[in-house]
């Protein structure tokens, strides 16, 4: 599946939309950002949430920029656990992902 840039600040506005007061938005950089990867670009999958949900090195790519990017190990938890919610909320199992 190949994303641009309209379809990436859809989601953007749809992750935004969804969370409470406490979201992260390193969180939110670090999905575009993992979204833009070659491996994303070329996901088949029918959306950017089942990719995102359903590969091994998107998953880890998203974890990786959160420990990185976050501005503290509390944040980072934060980014971590929604990109999780994401996954458990499309009944998508993300096990390697802790």
């Amino acid at each position: 599946m190949k994303f641009s840039a309209t379809i990436l600040a859809v989601a953007a506005t749809t992750l935004v939309s969804t969370v409470s007061a406490q979201f992260p938005l390193c969180a939110l950089s670090c999905f575009e950002k993992t979204m833009q990867l070659p491996q994303a670009q070329t996901c088949t999958e029918a959306n950017m949430f089942l990719c995102f949900c359903k590969s091994t090195f998107l998953a880890l790519a998203y974890r990786d920029c959160a420990c990185k990017e976050c501005p503290s190990t509390t944040t980072a938890v934060s980014a971590v656990q929604y990109g999780l919610d994401i996954c458990t909320r499309r009944r998508t199992n993300w096990r390697f992902f802790v």
